[in-house]
């Protein structure tokens, strides 16, 4: 679904409970604010998953928990200040995170160390100061 390069300044995505084929998710170039990912819960199969170029704040990643085959995740280009990676550890297929272009000062890259598929990690563009890479040894593919 491609909702990419419009005006949205809200969107509900409770009727994607009702997708669970649903494959491939385009948010970017939107005026998002907030975003509740709880509907994608019901979105096993979603793959890819674009919020770059917004304004989100906040994102709480906990519904991808279910999304075990989530492959790109794109939160780059917005404002975040903070994420919490956790929930992204049970995405054992993540590839490709994108949090480049955002206000993050510090980001907790341990849940990374369970996606061994991790070939792309992109922090530019952000205010961290310092950043433990340690984690990523357990990404071979990096």
């Amino acid at each position: 679904m491609f909702l990419w390069e419009n005006q949205l300044q809200t969107v509900d995505l409770t009727p994607l409970e009702k997708c669970p084929e649903l494959t491939e998710l385009y948010l970017g170039g939107n005026q998002l604010q907030t975003v509740d990912l709880t509907p994608l819960e019901k979105c096993p199969e979603l793959t890819e998953l674009y919020l770059w170029d917004n304004q989100l704040q906040t994102v709480d990643l906990t519904p991808l928990e279910k999304c075990l085959k989530l492959r790109c995740l794109g939160l780059g280009d917005n404002q975040l200040q903070t994420v919490d990676l956790t929930p992204l550890e049970k995405c054992l297929k993540l590839r490709w995170l994108y949090l480049g272009g955002n206000q993050l000062q510090t980001v907790d890259l341990t849940p990374l160390e369970k996606c061994p598929e991790l070939r792309w990690l992109y922090l530019w563009d952000n205010q961290l100061q310092t950043v433990d890479l340690t984690p990523l040894e357990k990404c071979p593919k990096l």
